[in-house]
């Protein structure tokens, strides 16, 4: 399997947990709640977060489109490639 189909897998599981950690959450987690399995804040729907599974299929359709179907960026072979950012080291101290 290509390493490039691993990333737009997994990137929109990553932004999911991100966004759900950071911005929903505000960086507050209740564990007792998670490993209890009682049905309270961590059940949503049945124990599945519906909301969850369709921002990642958005992610991943977005990834996949960009990266198979219409990529950003190509070089002459018609291979996908990422830009590359060049950085000399002048031996300088910053």
């Amino acid at each position: 399997m290509n390493k490039t189909l691993y990333f737009s897998l997994f990137i929109p599981v990553i932004a999911v947990f991100l966004v759900d950690y950071y911005i929903l959450k505000k960086s507050r987690y209740y564990a007792e709640e998670i490993i209890s399995g009682e049905r309270k804040v961590y059940w949503y729907q049945g124990g599945v977060n519906l909301f969850a599974y369709i921002a990642y299929l958005g992610g991943a359709l977005f990834a996949y489109y960009f990266t198979y179907v219409q990529p950003l960026v190509e070089n002459k072979q018609g291979n996908v490639i990422a830009k590359q950012v060049e950085y000399k080291d002048t031996g300088e101290a910053k």
